[in-house]
């Protein structure tokens, strides 16, 4: 009878090292927690995983992305601009051009411009830091001049 309070007591300990350990995931836990018991249950159903999945699908892009530029120890300041550039020939594309040719040539786009972002730098020997300022209100201008300043409407779902 002893020995089952010593494990229990020993699988408690490992519990409570491992969240002290991993201190981001016990917060997450509790926010968790919390709030499915504010929504009434509603928080962890499946239509608001699946709306929170879609609305965070391009910004894990993008920061993986990112991750690596910054790993490298660079900095790139055009990639917001870069992202509306891309999604606004997406929609000009998607109108013309069947599904998934009118991705890949949106993903054409991106690496371009990413490419082109890359090879200044390493051509001119110009910091990444001023360049992609730079190439950042170039692709904002682009944007601009794609869709005169408006939304691109039209666009089946």
């Amino acid at each position: 009878m002893g020995s089952t309070t010593g494990k229990a007591k020993g699988l408690a300990d490992t519990i409570m090292e491992f969240f002290l350990k991993n201190k981001a995931l016990f917060l997450m836990l509790i926010f968790g927690i919390f709030s499915q018991i504010i929504t009434k249950g509603n928080f962890m159903s499946a239509g608001n995983l699946m709306s929170v999945s879609r609305q965070i699908a391009v910004s894990t892009i993008i920061s993986v992305g990112f991750t690596v530029i910054l790993a490298s120890g660079q900095m790139d300041l055009s990639v917001g601009s870069m992202m509306s550039m891309v999604g606004i020939c997406y929609g000009f594309l998607s109108k013309v051009l069947p599904f998934p040719v009118a991705i890949l040539a949106t993903l054409l786009v991106g690496a371009i411009s990413g490419f082109a972002n890359g090879f200044m730098i390493r051509v001119f020997k110009l910091p990444a830091f001023v360049l992609t300022l730079a190439m950042s209100q170039v692709f904002k201008g682009l944007s601009y001049l794609l869709c005169d300043g408006k939304s691109v409407g039209g666009l089946s779902d």
